[in-house]
């Protein structure tokens, strides 16, 4: 604790309200009204520590991209529609590099996968450019989604989110990272996804 002839100086912030005062973590750091123990270690300055700490302490969980366990999706393909194997689109010489990399990435993670042999279904990819410098691989779908069969799910009105919702507390928002590539294809709707590139095997 700090004696009472020490000072800091802090900032403080006078809002609209009846809430009680708040003590930030920086000035009570400060006073030496707490400390936070990670791994045994003291946290002196949490901006710069605390999320290599954290990171250290659960590299399970900021490793990959990750996947919805236990579920895979499949696709219901109408049988009646005729595969289609669309012509391969050129990939502009300035980005072939990034698109290979992109691929090995997508590989490394486990969400694409080489294809052997022949395949009814082949579609073209499109390449988008981000606004990092990397490019974002697309798959032309559209012959593909006629084939495939709708399921039929009822979307919530508002006053089932209420119901739903009576009494919660605590909410959250979540924002997954390339939230797609966290669901798995069942094997046998796979097939219908192949595309093409200029990478030769």
């Amino acid at each position: 604790m700090k004696s009472s002839y020490d000072s800091i100086s802090a900032q403080l912030l006078v809002v609209k309200g009846e809430n009680g005062n708040l003590l930030s973590y920086h000035t009570a750091q400060k006073l030496g009204l707490i400390a936070v123990y990670v791994n045994t270690a003291t946290i002196a300055d949490s901006d710069k520590n605390s999320p290599e700490l954290l990171k250290e302490e659960f590299k399970s969980l900021f490793g990959g991209i990750g996947k919805v366990q236990n579920k895979e999706v499949k696709l219901h393909i109408d049988p009646d529609v005729a595969p289609r194997q669309q012509p391969h689109r050129r990939t502009p010489f300035h980005v072939r590099e990034d698109v290979e990399k992109e691929l090995e990435r997508l590989e490394k993670l486990d969400i694409i996968e080489k294809v052997e042999g022949p395949t009814p279904w082949v579609s073209p990819i499109v390449i988008v450019p981000k606004k990092s410098g990397e490019v974002r691989i697309c798959v032309e779908m559209r012959e593909e989604n006629k084939a495939i069969k709708r399921e039929k799910h009822l979307m919530p009105t508002i006053d089932d989110l209420i119901v739903d919702l009576n009494g919660t507390t605590h909410f959250s928002t979540l924002d997954l990272s390339s939230g797609y590539h966290q669901l798995e294809l069942a094997p046998e709707s796979r097939y219908i996804t192949t595309f093409s590139t200029h990478v030769r095997f």
